[in-house]
């Protein structure tokens, strides 16, 4: 046998095999089995062999390269990546690995330490450099193809592949074994593939464009309301006596539901008494959000636009794509013309999930996060705990004489919940849905039990001033705690509470929502109808065409060409103001006998970082008025700046 037969034998064994072996592995991660690509292929084989095809067409690139078996072997490892991380995902998050996701990446770095001990972040590394000197190890050691790359031929093989895989997955959904539209991602991928899925992540985003997409079709939708009218403030029916504009605080409570619902679960006491009193006695009800452990921004998102993540791609963020780049309509930009003050806090880090950026697109005016915070109290895993959320509200409340919408963002449950940790539980879990993650789970329902005190403490706070207010409370979703249908005892999983709480008695049944349906539900109870989503909703809502119609508006406003308004965005993007309480530098002063340089001033934090003439130095945090850093000796002229992470720096202080 010749060395180009037997070079070329070896390669169709290869393309044979290759893709058939790569999909049982990615489906083994995504099942958390050794059998799981076995159990795929039984199950939906039509399925299988499309997820199969569509490997083969991404190794078919490989016919563009002389070293053949080096390509190979990197989308191959660049496949095993994406199944390792969709086993790791699944493992913490509930829901699996999106094209998505890939966007996130600096935001996954800033929580890893959440979820990995440092050995095991350690191993993660020493992992990746052996997978990296392995493929380097194979670029050196294995044959370059005897000939030349015929390009023509080489395309030719792509593109044939790529018409076989095109044909498949037509088929595919033809008779019925691959989904268009992912309902339930989770449920999606099992049933899909993960190949598929994620694939389809890839190329399947924004909202699609009705098929009777125009001017008079969107009209036709907008033609019950005015899109802006008169923007006087209006009396909001109480069902007791006439009030205008109150304040209106959203909360939305990390990963916090009634864990009641769980089945076969018994605690030594109520972990949210205050929680359940209110739902007593205020409007509330289910509330369905888009996602399952993970995901808070596409539930804010929901609440705050009054948009059907359904209507997205799979996985999609907007706060990730479309929102950074566009500003649309929001609940903040509706209260504007009533004379609202908008702001947004989170005690986490600034900029996950680009919520510095976005929150201008979506009319936020300033946005308090954890690095303008003092002082922050975490938990065990170093999440700040909710409680200053209370004197951050108060911040905001004092900053203004107008009213105040305030979007707070809660991240005191966030996972992971470890089974290790030592703290001292006020609640006792008797019993369990799974008695496999008792510790976990005790843990968690121990945070939900702090985070239920600080709701106590924000209303007795709120009913000291005296202002109207309306507290929209909800869980953005549930905890990453291996929670399915089966546990539940009203069967949904994708189903958390909300309770709309005020200290005037707003007229507003309490009713089970969608997510995207909360915002203008208060709107409406408010007597506020600015906005076209909005009014949409108060119009059309339970009628035939309502999620055909909220479609059709979302693609007119974010993609198409915003016949809703005349053709041009109507919504000017606000400039953040980081932080309520100004940090700045007010003295510098010089201690030759220690080395050290003092920064005198208001309101730093822990996150504050001294930079001298453009340079950064180690800073040490004193309080929340004093700054060390060491330095070798001042000179007049020296620039001083104080910078919290990326997020604001103050004005260059000079030393004299």
């Amino acid at each position: 046998m010749t060395l180009k037969n037997k070079y070329n034998r070896i390669n169709l064994i290869i393309y044979a095999l290759l893709p058939f072996i790569l999909n049982y592995i990615l489906e083994c991660f995504e099942r958390k089995s050794l059998i799981g690509g076995l159990s795929h292929l039984l199950d939906n084989p039509m399925a299988y062999i499309c997820n199969v095809l569509i490997l083969l067409c991404t190794l078919s690139i490989s016919f563009l390269f002389r070293r053949r078996i080096f390509v190979l072997s990197l989308i191959s490892a660049i496949w095993i990546t994406f199944g390792i991380a969709n086993y790791i995902l699944l493992c913490n998050r509930v829901m699996p690995f999106t094209a998505y996701d890939l966007k996130l990446i600096t935001a996954a770095l800033n929580v890893l330490q959440k979820y990995f001990n440092g050995i095991q972040i350690i191993l993660i590394g020493i992992l990746a450099l052996f997978a990296v000197a392995g493929l380097c190890l194979v670029f050196i050691k294995t044959p370059k193809s005897p000939k030349r790359v015929n390009f023509i031929k080489s395309f030719g093989i792509i593109a044939l592949t790529g018409l076989f895989t095109f044909l498949g997955i037509n088929a595919g959904i033809r008779i019925g074994s691959l989904e268009t539209k992912f309902g339930e991602l989770s449920e999606s991928y099992l049933k899909n593939g993960f190949v598929y899925c994620f694939a389809s992540s890839l190329v399947d985003t924004g909202v699609d464009k009705p098929s009777d997409y125009s001017k008079e079709s969107i009209e036709t939708l907008i033609s019950n309301e005015p899109i802006n009218p008169d923007s006087t403030a209006k009396a909001i029916n109480t069902g007791t006596r006439a009030f205008t504009a109150p304040n209106v605080i959203i909360l939305q409570l990390e990963s916090f539901f009634d864990v009641y619902r769980l089945a076969d679960t018994v605690f030594s006491e109520d972990p949210i008494p205050t929680f359940h009193k209110l739902m007593e006695e205020f409007p509330s009800g289910a509330l369905t959000v888009p996602i399952i452990g993970a995901g808070t921004v596409n539930t804010e998102f929901e609440i705050l636009t009054g948009m059907n993540m359904d209507d997205f791609g799979a996985g999609e963020y907007p706060f990730k794509s479309l929102l950074k780049e566009t500003s649309c309509e929001s609940i903040a930009y509706n209260l504007k013309p009533h004379g609202y003050a908008t702001h947004a806090i989170h005690n986490h880090t600034g900029g996950f999930y680009s919520r510095n950026v976005v929150y201008g697109n979506l009319g936020i005016d300033t946005y308090t996060s954890v690095e303008y915070m003092n002082p922050i109290e975490t938990t065990p895993m170093s999440w700040c705990k909710d409680d200053i959320l209370i004197g951050e509200i108060a911040k905001c409340l004092d900053d203004t004489t107008e009213q105040d919408f305030i979007c707070t963002i809660s991240v005191q449950g966030h996972g992971s919940y470890p089974a290790d940790v030592d703290y001292e539980p006020q609640i006792s879990v008797e019993a369990c849905y799974n008695q496999d993650i008792l510790s976990s789970f005790q843990y968690y329902v121990n945070q939900v039990h702090e985070m239920d005190i600080f709701i106590a403490n924000l209303i007795d706070y709120i009913n000291s001033r005296d202002e109207d207010t309306v507290l929209i409370m909800y869980g953005d979703h549930l905890p990453s705690l291996n929670i399915t249908d089966d546990n539940l005892l009203n069967g949904d999983s994708y189903t958390t509470e909300y309770v709309v709480w005020s200290n005037f008695g707003l007229d507003i049944a309490g009713d089970d929502l969608e997510a995207y349906q909360l915002s203008s539900k208060v709107l409406t109870a408010l007597n506020i109808y600015d906005g076209v989503i909005n009014s949409y909703h108060r119009n059309n809502s339970g009628t035939e065409n309502y999620l055909a119609g909220l479609q059709a508006l979302e693609y007119d406003i974010l993609y198409g060409s915003k016949f809703v308004y005349g053709g041009e965005n109507p919504y000017i993007a606000s400039t953040v103001q980081m932080g309520i309480d100004a940090i700045e530098i007010t003295g510098v002063a010089y201690d030759a006998s220690t080395g050290y340089v003092t920064v005198t001033g208001n309101n730093f934090t822990k996150y504050s970082k001294v930079f001298v003439n453009g340079d950064v130095f180690e800073t040490i945090f004193v309080d929340d008025t004093t700054l060390h850093i060491k330095y070798d000796e001042l000179s007049p002229g020296d620039s001083f700046s104080i910078h919290q992470a990326k997020l604001s720096s103050t004005p260059a202080f000079s030393y004299n």
